[in-house]
C-alpha cells in the first residue's frame, strides 16, 4: 500500500511532457484566435473602405452637370471597386457576380398645402436583382435617411452593397464561404447608405431611352 501511495506521488510530481501536452491543447485555441483577429479587423476595414467609397462616388455624381446615362453606373461601380481594393473592372456581363452592388437615386421634394411629397425621380442600379431599382411606392424605408428638404430640393441618395466573406475561407471572390462554424465570420453584406446635393446645377438629369423625365438645368 505504501508503494502505491509513493507510485501516485510520484506520478503526480512528474512534469515531463507538459509542454506538449498544454501545447496539443492551447494551439488550435491559438490558431482559432489568431483567425477571428484576422477576420474581424478585416471586416471593419472593408466596412471602412466602402464607407469612403460610397462617399466619393456621391461626390463625383454631385458634380455632374450634363445629364447622366444608365452607363455612367458602370464608371461609378468601376470608381468604387478601385476603392474598396476590389479593382475589378465592371461589365453588363458580369455585373451579377461582382462582390458588390450599387444603386443611384435621385429624389425631388415638394411642399404645397395639402402636404408634402418626396418623389422618386430616377433610379439605377448594376444590379437590379440584388438592389431592384427604387419607385416612389417603396420610398419609406428610405424616409429616416433623408434630411430635412425644402420645396423644389433635388438630392442623390448612393447605396451600396459590399458582399464579404473571409480571406481564409473564400474560394472565390465574392461568393459564400464552406464553413459551417463561428457565426461571425460568415459572409455578410456591409450596406452604406450616402445623401449629396447637386453642386453645380438644380438637379442632376438622367437620360435613358424609354423614359420621359423632364428636368431643367
Amino acid at each position: 500500500m505504501y508503494k502505491l501511495i509513493q507510485l501516485a506521488r510520484r506520478f503526480a510530481a512528474d512534469q515531463r511532457g507538459n509542454l506538449s501536452v498544454e501545447a496539443v491543447l492551447m494551439l488550435p485555441v491559438l490558431v482559432w484566435t489568431m483567425i477571428a483577429f484576422f477576420a474581424f479587423w478585416d471586416v471593419y476595414r472593408i466596412n471602412y473602405l466602402a464607407k469612403k467609397a460610397t462617399f466619393t462616388v456621391a461626390d463625383i455624381i454631385s458634380r455632374e452637370r450634363a445629364q447622366i446615362q444608365q452607363s455612367f453606373i458602370l464608371r461609378y461601380a468601376n470608381v468604387f471597386a478601385y476603392a474598396v481594393e476590389r479593382p475589378i473592372a465592371m461589365t453588363t456581363s458580369n455585373a451579377t457576380s461582382m462582390p458588390f452592388a450599387m444603386r443611384v437615386t435621385s429624389l425631388g421634394f415638394t411642399e404645397t398645402n395639402s402636404g408634402n411629397t418626396t418623389t422618386i425621380m430616377w433610379s439605377m442600379s448594376t444590379d437590379p436583382a440584388r438592389m431592384p431599382l427604387r419607385s416612389t411606392s417603396g420610398i419609406a424605408d428610405l424616409q429616416d435617411r433623408i434630411p430635412a428638404m425644402m420645396d423644389g430640393d433635388n438630392i442623390i441618395v448612393v447605396e451600396t452593397h459590399v458582399y464579404w466573406s473571409p480571406n481564409f475561407f473564400r474560394p472565390t471572390r465574392g461568393t459564400a464561404p464552406s464553413l459551417d462554424i463561428l457565426e461571425d465570420l460568415q459572409t455578410r453584406t456591409i450596406e452604406t447608405v450616402t445623401t449629396v446635393r447637386p453642386r453645380f446645377v438644380p438637379r442632376v438629369c438622367f437620360i435613358a431611352s424609354g423614359l420621359n423625365i423632364p428636368c431643367e438645368l
